[in-house]
């Protein structure tokens, strides 16, 4: 085995697997590692992607994002970028190549500048059936915990898997989990904590079983399903280092760095009630709403915050409100307010709280939280350039506070989609994939599962049907992993989208009827798009008149929910399955109204689609009775 200096005084050690740089010991996911150790072995040629997966994974069925996200931990780590690169090079549709200068030398000198100790510390674990002694070593990010595996299997029980990984990673203060690994390939239980449980929902109680490595046996403990972090801290010894505020980061609204020492309080005291909520409140404002549910039920102040997470959000109204009038020198307050409105789909209520918020706290304009609300609520009123401007504000302040979490890659989400309204796709692609980036880098559960959709959605528009299939269920493992059912929904929309295009349309009726069984609606979510994706599917396989029932039970639900692009797909698919039952006198006004609704939308990609889709179907009549100035829009006109 070799060992590597290389750069601002980093030393890879690859007999030990670990990444020092002077006397500090990184934390460097395992795959990671090993990419790191290939290119520098072999930095004299441009290793290929596929090399890399090939020697990294072993055969383990992974895409490239997973290459990605190592590459992307690997720069953020030593401080590199793709643009500029110090160390790791891009080489276009080939790989990578280490190009920093490398300093080769004997292990044992590695060791000795280094001056750190083998193991810091030794735990004397009691097991029932015995005892065992576990070390943890600064110098083998190799022992993870991995996540923990759901027995009983119903999916609204797996959050519970992540939280109880990263609460034990925390207690015992080990890295957290590698949550794109753990979905993509599974646990390898060697140097690993492993663990299970299972949730009794009748009696609303959960068995805990956890495995140290070396110990002889598991220990078990069973509690209250909201009592989870009783159980972790009853089955494990504590190895937590102090901190002088482990509130700050939630303090100032930055959720994402405020998880991890939030558990390690929770972990220490897991009856701490001021600790409890404020775990709870940053997991709901991060969208891990199950968790948030069970550390936040019961307790008054956070009912708003409850009621939102199971998406009652006219109650969410009442409490959240209350709370603001409470505390009213709390911005922070009147966003959860702001949001709660917008969800209950009062989008003049919530400007008007942005408003007032604004008036109270004079850095309302200079932040991200309060831009992003913004640039949603304008997107409730279908203002594309105010969304676009608030949207462009918010990713440019995150950056400047160096806030690159999910609250950024929505706004860059946001912008980019406002820009795709306006008829300016070249720059929207431009914009999604900066909200790629910045999802990957945050590495927080929902933002690598929001990522991952991105990356689906970027396959789809590129028409790489099986690369967007992959990405889509890589989404759906891990929104199981955060227990966030809105993020699961957008995933599933997605992979239906891709059978679709792909012509599997007995596979995406499947997706969207299991679409259509969630409460989406409850979600603040569209229920129309899976009414729309299991008609387009019934069409594909010529079952035109299951079609036309599924399109007018659509066409219901889109004018009960207000929601005018869903009419439009709802007469655009009654006209479909009409003039393919050859009663095309019936289909004509229905797909004039379909065009002059797409048109009043101003939208002209779908306004296109749906012109185009009439010709096909030879309704040339109802194009005409369209007007002219339909068709040219439909063809490229108004775009900026």
């Amino acid at each position: 085995m070799a060992a590597f200096r290389f750069g601002d005084g980093f030393a890879l050690d690859t007999e030990r697997r670990r990444l020092t740089r002077g006397e500090l010991v990184l934390q460097v996911p395992a795959r990671a590692l090993d990419v790191l150790a290939i290119l520098i072995a072999e930095r004299q040629r441009t290793v290929t992607k596929e090399e890399l997966m090939s020697r990294v994974w072993q055969g383990v069925a992974v895409t490239e994002n997973s290459l990605n996200q190592c590459i992307s931990s690997l720069r953020k780590l030593l401080g590199d970028s793709r643009q500029e690169p110090k160390y790791i090079a891009t080489i276009p549709n080939l790989g990578y190549r280490f190009v920093g200068e490398v300093a080769e030398e004997p292990v044992g000198e590695v060791q000795g500048r280094s001056g750190l100790p083998r193991v810091f510390a030794v735990l004397l674990v009691i097991f029932i059936g015995g005892v065992g002694l576990w070390r943890i070593s600064p110098g083998e990010p190799s022992i993870r915990v991995a996540a923990f595996v759901n027995e009983v299997g119903k999916e609204e029980d797996e959050w519970l898997s992540a939280s109880l990984a990263e609460l034990t990673a925390a207690r015992l203060g080990l890295p957290a989990p590698d949550w794109w690994e753990e979905a993509a390939s599974g646990s390898d239980s060697k140097d690993r904590v492993t663990g299970s449980y299972r949730v009794d929902a009748a009696a609303g109680q959960v068995t805990i079983r956890m495995q140290l490595p070396g110990a002889r046996s598991a220990r078990e403990w069973t509690g209250a399903v909201g009592d989870f972090a009783t159980g972790v801290q009853k089955l494990l010894p504590a190895k937590v280092s102090g901190r002088a505020d482990r509130f700050a980061a939630y303090r100032s609204g930055h959720w994402s760095a405020a998880v991890r020492p939030l558990r390690e309080a929770l972990a220490v005291s897991p009856e701490d009630r001021e600790v409890r909520v404020a775990l709870g409140v940053t997991l709901y404002q991060l969208g891990r709403w199950r968790e948030a549910v069970a550390l936040l039920e019961g307790r008054p102040e956070a009912a708003g915050f409850v009621s939102a997470a199971k998406g009652d959000w006219k109650g969410a109204v009442q409490q959240l409100g209350a709370a603001w009038a409470r505390r009213p020198e709390d911005p922070q307050a009147g966003l959860d307010l702001a949001e709660a409105q917008f969800q209950a789909r009062d989008g003049e209520a919530a400007r008007s709280t942005l408003a007032a918020v604004s008036r109270l706290w004079p850095q309302a304009a200079q932040d991200p939280r309060w831009l992003l609300a913004s640039a949603r609520v304008e997107g409730h009123f279908q203002k594309m350039k105010p969304v676009e401007e608030f949207a462009r504000k918010a990713v440019g302040e995150a950056e400047r506070q160096r806030r690159t979490d999910s609250m950024a890659g929505k706004a860059a989400l946001l912008a980019a989609g406002a820009m795709m309204n306006q008829g300016r796709e070249g720059e929207a692609e431009v914009w999604r994939a900066k909200a790629r980036r910045i999802y990957r880098d945050a590495g927080d559960l929902l933002c690598l599962a929001a990522g991952a959709r991105v990356e689906g959605n970027a396959a789809l528009g590129k028409r790489r049907p099986e690369e967007a299939a992959a990405a889509y269920r890589q989404t759906l493992r891990l929104t199981r992993l955060a227990g966030n059912d809105r993020e699961r929904a957008h995933a599933l929309n997605g992979l239906g989208a891709v059978l679709l295009a792909s012509g599997s349309y007995s596979a995406a009726e499947q997706v969207y009827r299991e679409g259509m069984r969630m409460d989406v609606h409850g979600l603040g979510l569209a229920r129309t798009g899976w009414y729309t994706g299991v008609t387009e599917a019934l069409l594909g396989q010529r079952r035109f008149d299951e079609a036309h029932r599924a399109a007018g039970e659509s066409l219901r639900i889109a004018q009960e929910d207000q929601d005018r692009e869903g009419v439009a797909h709802a007469y655009a698919n009654l006209a479909h399955a009409l003039a393919s039952s050859r009663r095309t006198a019936e289909a004509g006004p229905m797909f004039a109204k379909a065009v002059d609704l797409f048109s009043a939308l101003q939208n002209p990609a779908l306004l296109s689609q749906t012109l185009e889709r009439g010709r096909s179907l030879g309704l040339e009549v109802a194009l005409a009775a369209a007007g002219p100035e339909a068709t040219s829009r439909g063809s490229g006109g108004g775009k900026e």
